[in-house]
C-alpha cells in the first residue's frame, strides 16, 4: 500500500543520456502495484536506452486515507509528469520530450494521463505552470476500456467500485477520449495476455 505517492529516478551514464525521460507506472490491478518487475527493471532498460526513467509509486484507489477512489492515482500520476518537468534541467533531458510507460492497470493509469484533459491534482505552486500531458505514451497490455467485454471487471472493480455507472465507465475508458491533440501512443499487447 502506498500512503505517500513518490517517484524514484534512474539516470543513464553520461554519455548514453539521450535528453528524454519516461515515467514507468507499474500494473497491479489497482489492487496493488508490481514495482520491480514492472517499475525498476523496466526503469534500468529505459536507462539503457538513455533515457532517464522514474518509477511512480502511486495511492491505490481503496487506501483507507484516499477521498476520491477514481481520481487518487490519477492525481498522482499528473503531479508526477509536472514534477519531472521541472526537473529537466537537474537531470539533462528536454522539458517537452517526458512520455509515459505503463503495464496492465498502470497502462490504463498512463493512458488517462494521455487523455485527460482536467488538471484533477488541485494544487496550486511552481508546478502549475507545467503540462500534465505527457509528450508520448508506451502501452503494454493496458486496461484500455472498463466496458464489458474488454474490461479486467477486478481493476475495473478496484478503481470504480462494484455497481459503477456508465457514466464513470465511460468517463474513465481513455479509448472513448482520443482526440486529434492526444500524444502519440506505441500499444503492445502480449500474446498470453486476455
Amino acid at each position: 500500500k502506498v500512503g505517500q505517492p513518490d517517484i524514484e529516478v534512474y539516470t543513464p551514464s553520461k554519455d548514453e543520456n539521450r535528453n528524454f525521460a519516461v515515467l514507468v507506472i507499474p500494473g497491479g490491478g489497482y489492487s496493488r502495484e508490481v514495482i520491480v518487475a514492472s517499475g525498476i527493471q523496466i526503469a534500468k532498460y529505459f536507462n539503457t536506452l538513455g533515457a532517464t526513467a522514474f518509477v511512480l509509486k502511486y495511492r491505490l484507489p481503496r487506501s483507507s486515507d484516499v477521498i476520491h477512489p477514481e481520481l487518487a492515482a490519477l492525481q498522482d500520476g499528473q503531479r508526477a509528469i509536472k514534477l519531472i518537468r521541472a526537473m529537466a534541467a537537474k537531470y539533462h533531458y528536454e522539458v517537452n520530450k517526458v512520455g509515459v510507460f505503463g503495464t496492465s492497470a498502470g497502462g490504463h493509469l498512463g493512458a488517462l494521463l494521455g487523455t485527460t484533459t482536467e488538471d484533477v491534482t488541485e494544487v496550486k505552486d511552481s508546478l502549475s505552470g507545467y503540462s500534465s500531458c505527457p509528450d508520448y505514451m508506451i502501452l503494454l497490455s493496458p486496461l484500455i476500456s472498463l466496458a464489458d467485454p474488454y474490461a479486467h471487471k477486478d481493476s475495473r472493480d478496484y478503481l470504480l467500485g462494484k455497481n459503477a455507472s456508465k457514466y464513470m465507465i465511460d468517463k474513465y475508458s481513455p479509448n472513448l477520449h482520443v482526440t486529434e491533440t492526444t500524444p502519440p501512443a506505441l500499444l503492445i499487447q502480449a500474446n498470453d495476455d486476455p
